[in-house]
Parts: structure tokens; C-alpha cells; sequence
């Protein structure tokens, strides 16, 4: 009477199979989990430069006044009411108004205030890191009664 089993080729040949079947498998879940985790940090700095930019169109649309000085700008209606002062730092950018501060992570590269006949323009270089920058523009329309001089 003859027993039913696997040789031990047999049982060796699944084994190795089973060995690269796994080894595949943890290439692509290590591959994955290195996408995602890029893909969460482009998504971030995403979101980070999105809602710097809505509280800097929000301030700007209610502005009547821009100055710089460094690396901050303080955004003012009506003086001396300050709408927000951004400070840019080795850790990012940090906007106080109302007695409350955000920090932002993002790093600010250049401020420049243009000044036109009906307002001035707000733009600064900005991005998540140094060797991505993006460049905004905000205008800020002044009221009538502001007089601003305008360069010759």
C-alpha cells in the first residue's frame, strides 16, 4: 500500500515560489508606501498654500493700506486698524490678526509693493521650499482719500 504526500522537491520548489511571490509583494508595498507618503507631503504643502492664499485675498480685499519692512508686511484698513501682520521665519510664515496667530510652512523668498495710480500691487515668491517657488500678485485698491505718490 502505497502513502499520498510531496516529495521534498515538491515541498522545496513551493517553498521558493512562495519566497519570491513575498519578496514581490514587499517591493510594491514599500514602493506604495514611499508614494503615499510623498503624496501626503505635495497634498499638505497644497493645502498650506491654499489657505495662505484665501486669509491673503481676504485681507487684501478689505485693505487700504500695505507696508513692508524686511521680511513682514503688515496689511491696515482704515489707520491705524491693522488687518494682519505676516512675519516670514526659518520656520515658516506666521499671520497674527485679530490676537491670533497661524504659522504657515512655507518659505518666503521675495516681498515686493508696486505702487499704480489706483492702489498697489502685493507680490510676493513663495512656495514649499526654496527650489519651488510660486509668485502671487494681490491688489489692493486705495481709497480715494488716500494720496500715495507715485514714483517719477
Amino acid at each position: 500500500m502505497r502513502i499520498k504526500a510531496y516529495t521534498l522537491i515538491e515541498m522545496l520548489v513551493v517553498m521558493v515560489l512562495s519566497v519570491i511571490v513575498i519578496g514581490i509583494a514587499y517591493l510594491v508595498y514599500t514602493q506604495t508606501h514611499l508614494f503615499q507618503q510623498e503624496f501626503e507631503k505635495k497634498t499638505h504643502d497644497a493645502e498650506e498654500l491654499l489657505m495662505l492664499d484665501q486669509h491673503l485675498r481676504f485681507d487684501t480685499q478689505h485693505a487700504d493700506d500695505i507696508t513692508a519692512e524686511g521680511s513682514a508686511f503688515t496689511i491696515t484698513a482704515q489707520n491705524p486698524i491693522v488687518i494682519a501682520h505676516y512675519q516670514s521665519n526659518p520656520a515658516g510664515i506666521q499671520r497674527t490678526a485679530n490676537g491670533q496667530s497661524e504659522m504657515f510652512n512655507l518659505t518666503l523668498q521675495k516681498i515686493n509693493i508696486e505702487i499704480i495710480d489706483h492702489g498697489k500691487i502685493l507680490q510676493l515668491e513663495l512656495g514649499p521650499s526654496p527650489a519651488h517657488v510660486d509668485t502671487f500678485r494681490y491688489n489692493i485698491t486705495l481709497p480715494a482719500s488716500a494720496k500715495i505718490p507715485l514714483p517719477q
